[in-house]
Protein backbone atom coordinates (compact mmCIF):
# COMPACT_ATOMS: atom_id res chain seq x y z
CA UNK A 1 0.00 0.00 0.00
CA UNK A 2 1.28 3.47 -0.75
CA UNK A 3 2.52 4.67 2.74
CA UNK A 4 2.13 8.10 3.92
CA UNK A 5 4.05 9.14 7.09
CA UNK A 6 2.41 12.15 7.92
CA UNK A 7 -0.89 9.82 8.89
CA UNK A 8 -0.40 8.36 12.16
CA UNK A 9 -1.82 5.22 11.27
CA UNK A 10 -2.33 5.48 7.23
CA UNK A 11 -3.08 1.53 6.79
CA UNK A 12 -6.25 1.87 9.17
CA UNK A 13 -8.61 4.27 7.53
CA UNK A 14 -12.08 4.09 5.98
CA UNK A 15 -11.52 4.78 2.26
CA UNK A 16 -7.75 4.22 2.06
CA UNK A 17 -5.99 4.02 -1.54
CA UNK A 18 -4.91 0.75 -2.28
CA UNK A 19 -2.52 1.78 -4.83
CA UNK A 20 -0.66 -2.12 -5.27
CA UNK A 21 3.58 -1.72 -5.14
CA UNK A 22 3.77 -4.16 -8.64
CA UNK A 23 5.44 -1.35 -11.05
CA UNK A 24 6.59 -1.82 -14.38
CA UNK A 25 9.79 -0.52 -13.66
CA UNK A 26 10.91 -0.39 -17.42
CA UNK A 27 8.06 2.42 -18.05
CA UNK A 28 8.50 3.90 -14.63
CA UNK A 29 11.62 6.16 -13.05
CA UNK A 30 9.77 8.38 -10.47
CA UNK A 31 7.61 7.41 -7.16
CA UNK A 32 5.00 10.67 -9.01
CA UNK A 33 3.88 8.69 -12.09
CA UNK A 34 1.38 6.11 -11.63
CA UNK A 35 1.21 4.31 -14.54
CA UNK A 36 2.91 1.65 -13.63
CA UNK A 37 0.85 0.82 -10.87
CA UNK A 38 -1.34 -2.54 -11.60
CA UNK A 39 -4.01 -1.01 -9.90
CA UNK A 40 -5.47 1.69 -7.95
CA UNK A 41 -8.52 1.99 -6.14
CA UNK A 42 -10.99 3.11 -3.43
CA UNK A 43 -12.73 0.88 -0.94
CA UNK A 44 -14.88 2.97 1.64
CA UNK A 45 -15.98 -0.21 3.48
CA UNK A 46 -14.41 -3.61 5.21
CA UNK A 47 -13.92 -7.07 3.77
CA UNK A 48 -16.97 -8.32 3.53
CA UNK A 49 -17.74 -11.04 6.37
CA UNK A 50 -17.42 -8.04 8.74
CA UNK A 51 -19.63 -5.57 7.12
CA UNK A 52 -22.63 -7.83 8.59
CA UNK A 53 -20.72 -8.76 11.70
CA UNK A 54 -21.45 -6.74 15.48
CA UNK A 55 -23.26 -7.45 18.21
CA UNK A 56 -26.97 -7.08 17.39
CA UNK A 57 -28.30 -5.22 21.22
CA UNK A 58 -25.48 -2.80 20.82
CA UNK A 59 -24.45 -2.08 16.95
CA UNK A 60 -26.43 -1.23 14.03
CA UNK A 61 -25.97 -3.62 11.34
CA UNK A 62 -27.14 -3.71 8.39
CA UNK A 63 -29.77 -5.26 7.17
CA UNK A 64 -29.51 -7.77 4.30
CA UNK A 65 -31.68 -10.36 2.28
CA UNK A 66 -31.06 -13.04 0.73
CA UNK A 67 -31.34 -11.36 -2.90
CA UNK A 68 -28.35 -9.37 -1.01
CA UNK A 69 -26.02 -12.94 -0.83
CA UNK A 70 -27.22 -14.09 -4.36
CA UNK A 71 -25.94 -10.61 -5.75
CA UNK A 72 -22.45 -10.85 -3.67
CA UNK A 73 -22.03 -14.70 -5.22
CA UNK A 74 -23.16 -13.66 -8.77
CA UNK A 75 -20.16 -10.83 -8.76
CA UNK A 76 -17.62 -13.13 -7.40
CA UNK A 77 -18.85 -15.76 -10.05
CA UNK A 78 -18.46 -13.46 -12.89
CA UNK A 79 -15.02 -11.98 -11.96
CA UNK A 80 -13.41 -15.05 -11.21
CA UNK A 81 -14.71 -16.04 -14.62
CA UNK A 82 -13.13 -13.20 -16.01
CA UNK A 83 -9.78 -14.31 -14.28
CA UNK A 84 -10.16 -17.64 -15.80
CA UNK A 85 -10.48 -16.09 -19.02
CA UNK A 86 -7.21 -14.73 -18.75
CA UNK A 87 -5.63 -17.80 -17.56
CA UNK A 88 -5.20 -16.36 -14.48
CA UNK A 89 -5.50 -18.53 -11.22
CA UNK A 90 -6.31 -16.77 -8.00
CA UNK A 91 -5.25 -19.05 -5.45
CA UNK A 92 -6.79 -17.98 -1.97
CA UNK A 93 -10.31 -17.20 -3.00
CA UNK A 94 -12.37 -16.75 0.42
CA UNK A 95 -14.55 -14.16 1.71
CA UNK A 96 -11.81 -12.60 3.82
CA UNK A 97 -10.52 -11.85 0.66
CA UNK A 98 -13.56 -10.03 -1.39
CA UNK A 99 -14.14 -6.54 -0.39
CA UNK A 100 -17.38 -4.68 -0.21
CA UNK A 101 -17.82 -1.68 -2.06
CA UNK A 102 -20.46 1.38 -2.57
CA UNK A 103 -23.35 0.02 -4.51
CA UNK A 104 -23.33 -3.66 -3.28
CA UNK A 105 -20.53 -4.05 -5.29
CA UNK A 106 -17.96 -6.40 -4.41
CA UNK A 107 -14.52 -6.81 -5.32
CA UNK A 108 -11.98 -10.04 -5.40
CA UNK A 109 -8.73 -8.97 -3.42
CA UNK A 110 -5.31 -10.35 -2.06
CA UNK A 111 -3.69 -12.32 -5.33
CA UNK A 112 -0.25 -12.86 -3.22
CA UNK A 113 -1.35 -16.72 -4.34
CA UNK A 114 -2.08 -16.33 -7.95
CA UNK A 115 -0.21 -17.49 -10.72
CA UNK A 116 -0.39 -16.73 -14.47
CA UNK A 117 -1.08 -20.20 -16.28
CA UNK A 118 0.60 -19.58 -19.64
CA UNK A 119 1.54 -22.91 -20.34
CA UNK A 120 -0.43 -25.43 -18.62
CA UNK A 121 -3.98 -25.42 -16.61
CA UNK A 122 -2.16 -26.60 -13.70
CA UNK A 123 0.10 -24.87 -10.92
CA UNK A 124 2.34 -27.24 -8.84
CA UNK A 125 3.14 -25.37 -5.54
CA UNK A 126 6.97 -26.33 -4.93
CA UNK A 127 7.79 -24.00 -1.85
CA UNK A 128 6.23 -24.33 1.85
CA UNK A 129 3.85 -21.36 4.03
CA UNK A 130 0.77 -20.73 5.37
CA UNK A 131 -1.84 -22.37 3.25
CA UNK A 132 -5.65 -21.71 3.67
CA UNK A 133 -6.03 -25.23 4.58
CA UNK A 134 -10.31 -25.20 4.91
CA UNK A 135 -10.55 -23.54 1.60
CA UNK A 136 -8.10 -26.12 -0.49
CA UNK A 137 -9.61 -28.22 -2.68
CA UNK A 138 -8.47 -31.89 -2.10
CA UNK A 139 -5.98 -32.27 -5.04
CA UNK A 140 -4.25 -29.03 -3.84
CA UNK A 141 -4.40 -30.39 0.46
CA UNK A 142 -3.10 -33.86 -1.49
CA UNK A 143 0.09 -33.17 -4.15
CA UNK A 144 0.13 -29.22 -3.80
CA UNK A 145 -1.94 -28.96 -7.69
CA UNK A 146 -3.99 -25.89 -8.04
CA UNK A 147 -5.90 -25.18 -11.13
CA UNK A 148 -9.23 -23.24 -12.28
CA UNK A 149 -11.21 -26.24 -10.67
CA UNK A 150 -9.20 -25.73 -7.54
CA UNK A 151 -10.28 -22.01 -7.50
CA UNK A 152 -13.64 -23.61 -8.33
CA UNK A 153 -13.99 -25.81 -4.98
CA UNK A 154 -12.73 -22.40 -3.16
CA UNK A 155 -15.93 -20.69 -4.78
CA UNK A 156 -18.16 -23.40 -3.21
CA UNK A 157 -16.21 -22.94 0.24
CA UNK A 158 -17.20 -18.93 -0.45
CA UNK A 159 -21.02 -19.73 -0.91
CA UNK A 160 -20.77 -21.40 2.29
CA UNK A 161 -19.71 -18.83 4.10
CA UNK A 162 -22.02 -16.23 3.01
CA UNK A 163 -25.48 -18.22 3.39
CA UNK A 164 -23.73 -19.21 6.65
CA UNK A 165 -23.44 -15.29 7.08
CA UNK A 166 -19.64 -15.62 7.80
CA UNK A 167 -19.13 -19.05 9.90
CA UNK A 168 -16.44 -20.26 10.20
CA UNK A 169 -15.63 -23.14 7.28
CA UNK A 170 -15.10 -26.56 9.14
CA UNK A 171 -15.45 -25.82 12.85
CA UNK A 172 -15.43 -28.80 14.25
CA UNK A 173 -12.80 -30.44 11.92
CA UNK A 174 -9.04 -29.40 12.64
CA UNK A 175 -7.18 -28.73 9.95
CA UNK A 176 -4.56 -31.54 10.47
CA UNK A 177 -7.87 -33.97 9.73
CA UNK A 178 -9.48 -32.61 6.81
CA UNK A 179 -7.89 -33.84 3.89
CA UNK A 180 -8.46 -37.56 5.68
CA UNK A 181 -12.48 -36.71 6.24
CA UNK A 182 -12.90 -35.14 2.75
CA UNK A 183 -11.46 -38.12 0.88
CA UNK A 184 -14.05 -40.63 3.40
CA UNK A 185 -16.60 -38.41 1.71
CA UNK A 186 -17.17 -35.67 4.42
CA UNK A 187 -19.08 -32.55 2.77
CA UNK A 188 -20.38 -29.54 4.61
CA UNK A 189 -24.11 -29.44 5.82
CA UNK A 190 -26.11 -27.11 4.07
CA UNK A 191 -25.93 -23.97 5.68
CA UNK A 192 -29.18 -21.84 7.64
CA UNK A 193 -29.54 -19.92 4.86
CA UNK A 194 -29.17 -21.74 1.63
CA UNK A 195 -32.03 -23.21 0.10
CA UNK A 196 -31.79 -26.75 -1.25
CA UNK A 197 -30.11 -26.02 -4.52
CA UNK A 198 -27.74 -23.63 -3.56
CA UNK A 199 -26.72 -26.21 -1.63
CA UNK A 200 -26.79 -28.58 -4.52
CA UNK A 201 -24.01 -25.54 -6.33
CA UNK A 202 -21.81 -25.89 -3.30
CA UNK A 203 -22.06 -29.57 -3.77
CA UNK A 204 -21.31 -29.53 -7.36
CA UNK A 205 -17.93 -27.43 -6.18
CA UNK A 206 -16.63 -29.76 -4.21
CA UNK A 207 -16.72 -32.92 -6.20
CA UNK A 208 -13.62 -34.73 -5.27
CA UNK A 209 -12.99 -35.28 -9.34
CA UNK A 210 -11.44 -31.50 -10.68
CA UNK A 211 -12.63 -32.79 -14.17
CA UNK A 212 -16.47 -33.11 -13.18
CA UNK A 213 -16.64 -29.61 -11.06
CA UNK A 214 -18.90 -26.68 -13.11
CA UNK A 215 -17.02 -24.10 -14.54
CA UNK A 216 -17.40 -20.72 -13.43
CA UNK A 217 -19.59 -19.90 -16.45
CA UNK A 218 -22.23 -22.84 -15.50
CA UNK A 219 -21.70 -20.97 -11.88
CA UNK A 220 -22.80 -17.70 -13.46
CA UNK A 221 -25.94 -19.32 -15.21
CA UNK A 222 -27.11 -21.92 -12.35
CA UNK A 223 -26.87 -18.57 -9.92
CA UNK A 224 -28.54 -15.84 -12.67
CA UNK A 225 -31.59 -18.11 -12.70
CA UNK A 226 -32.45 -17.14 -9.04
CA UNK A 227 -32.67 -13.54 -10.16
CA UNK A 228 -36.30 -12.00 -11.82
CA UNK A 229 -36.92 -9.99 -14.06
CA UNK A 230 -34.09 -7.85 -15.30
CA UNK A 231 -32.12 -7.91 -11.50
CA UNK A 232 -29.84 -10.03 -13.65
CA UNK A 233 -29.14 -7.41 -15.97
CA UNK A 234 -29.19 -4.53 -13.41
CA UNK A 235 -26.53 -6.42 -11.48
CA UNK A 236 -24.05 -7.01 -14.68
CA UNK A 237 -24.11 -3.07 -15.48
CA UNK A 238 -22.63 -2.58 -12.11
CA UNK A 239 -19.25 -3.13 -13.85
CA UNK A 240 -19.79 -1.37 -16.87
CA UNK A 241 -18.14 2.31 -15.21
CA UNK A 242 -15.33 0.01 -14.54
CA UNK A 243 -15.14 -1.09 -17.73
CA UNK A 244 -15.07 2.29 -19.61
CA UNK A 245 -12.79 3.73 -17.14
CA UNK A 246 -10.07 0.49 -17.77
CA UNK A 247 -10.67 1.13 -21.54
CA UNK A 248 -10.18 5.38 -21.47
CA UNK A 249 -6.95 4.70 -18.99
CA UNK A 250 -5.15 1.90 -21.05
CA UNK A 251 -6.64 3.68 -24.43
CA UNK A 252 -8.71 0.42 -24.87
CA UNK A 253 -5.68 -1.88 -24.62
CA UNK A 254 -5.74 -4.77 -21.79
CA UNK A 255 -2.26 -6.47 -21.75
CA UNK A 256 -4.37 -9.16 -20.25
CA UNK A 257 -6.46 -9.64 -23.57
CA UNK A 258 -3.76 -10.98 -25.73
CA UNK A 259 -4.09 -14.29 -23.31
CA UNK A 260 -6.60 -17.04 -25.22
CA UNK A 261 -9.25 -18.50 -23.24
CA UNK A 262 -9.01 -21.18 -20.91
CA UNK A 263 -10.43 -24.74 -22.09
CA UNK A 264 -12.05 -26.68 -19.10
CA UNK A 265 -12.07 -29.79 -18.88
CA UNK A 266 -15.08 -32.38 -19.27
CA UNK A 267 -16.89 -29.31 -17.09
CA UNK A 268 -20.85 -30.37 -17.43
CA UNK A 269 -23.85 -28.39 -16.56
CA UNK A 270 -26.12 -30.54 -13.96
CA UNK A 271 -28.70 -28.02 -13.07
CA UNK A 272 -31.01 -27.75 -15.41
CA UNK A 273 -34.31 -26.66 -13.37
CA UNK A 274 -34.69 -22.59 -13.08
CA UNK A 275 -34.60 -22.44 -9.06
CA UNK A 276 -36.27 -19.43 -7.18
CA UNK A 277 -35.60 -17.75 -3.77
CA UNK A 278 -37.63 -15.37 -1.39
CA UNK A 279 -36.05 -12.26 -1.83
CA UNK A 280 -36.67 -11.61 2.06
Amino acid sequence: YEYDSNKKNPYNENGFDKKYALKNHDRNDTETDEDGYLFSDVIDKPELRYQYFGDYEKEKTKELSTHDLLCWSFQVARGMEYLAEKKILHGDLATRNILLADDNIVKICDFGFSKSMYSSDNYEKKSEGLLPVKWMAIESLQDRIYSTQSDVWSFGIILWEIFSLGAVPYPDIPAMNLLMKLKEGHRMTQPSYANPDIYNIMLECWNEEPMTRPSFTDLIDWIGNFFQGDEKTSIISLNDVYVRNNAIESNSKCVLNVLSKPTYINSKTTITKNPSLNSK
